[in-house]
């Protein structure tokens, strides 16, 4: 395990309760990073000052590149559920760019809490994965329901995938989804190892942060099938019993244009 090399990546917007959390659970891992790369975006409480008190005392044990914080300014509101979210990471890809010494990045949400032994035990498992990731105790009831899904936080991501998107997520609503297409398209594997539990700070926080009307559109530009929307709607209605969010997800997805000029990994 020691030529294992990879980076990580976090977005934080207003984040200074937990995102000590999720820094420490990067830093106790038993192999360390090439590089740590947190977006501050455009936070407006102590975050930014959390962030560089980071950087100062990890940079000089480890060197300038280790601990790499880029401030965004505010815009006024958050950018979840937006094209905007793929602009705020991929101000961090363009920087681990500059770096050839990863073959790895992983996303760390500033509420993920990742055990000490995370790296070392799902890198050896990304043969022939493309993306993979952990499951978080909260959400593995749902997600488990489709075993090629990765979930958002620690994602687990090959250089080849986000070089082979151009380096980074594209400015479309499907812009997470793009790796896990462009996997399948390189024929990869995608998914979620059932075994490699992570915790998160906010019990539940993907189905109550998800903006179901852009999941819906993310669907669209991902050119999926509007059976599989239909299923997974019905899969909210069913199983949890949302109403009103499978009804914003379909909406989403039928109110949503087609790409124009799709890349070759989207079958629109």
């Amino acid at each position: 395990m020691k030529n294992v090399r990879y980076a990580t990546l976090t977005v934080a917007r207003n984040e200074e309760k937990i995102i000590s959390g999720a820094l420490d659970s990067i830093i106790n891992q038993t192999i360390r990073p090439q590089h740590i790369v947190v977006v501050n975006d455009g936070s407006t409480d102590n975050t930014r000052s959390i962030l560089n008190d980071y950087r100062v005392k990890l940079n000089s044990k480890y060197g300038n590149d280790f601990f790499i914080v880029i401030n965004r300014p505010n815009r006024g509101f958050s950018a979840l559920g937006t094209v905007i979210m793929a602009d705020v990471y991929n101000d961090g890809f363009k920087v681990l760019q500059k770096f050839d010494d990863w073959d790895y990045v992983i996303i760390v949400s500033s509420d993920t809490r990742l055990p000490y032994n995370f790296v070392e035990r799902i890198i050896p498992r990304m043969n022939g994965y493309g993306v993979a990731s952990g499951t978080a105790i909260d959400n593995y009831a749902f997600e488990r329901l489709n075993p090629e899904a990765p979930q958002g936080a620690s994602r687990v991501i090959r250089r080849e995938i986000i070089d082979g998107i151009g380096g980074q997520y594209p400015r479309t609503y499907n812009w997470e989804g793009s790796t896990v297409l462009y996997s399948w398209y390189k024929g990869l594997k995608t998914g979620h190892f059932p075994d490699i539990i992570f915790q998160r700070a906010r019990a539940g926080s993907q189905g109550h942060r998800r903006n179901y009307i852009g999941w819906g559109r993310g669907m669209k530009d991902g050119g999926y099938h509007p059976l599989m929307v239909v299923v997974r709607s019905l899969k909210l209605l069913i199983l949890r019993r949302e109403v009103n969010k499978a009804v914003k997800f379909f909406v989403g997805y039928m109110g949503q244009p087609k790409l124009k000029n799709p890349p070759a990994y989207i079958k629109n």
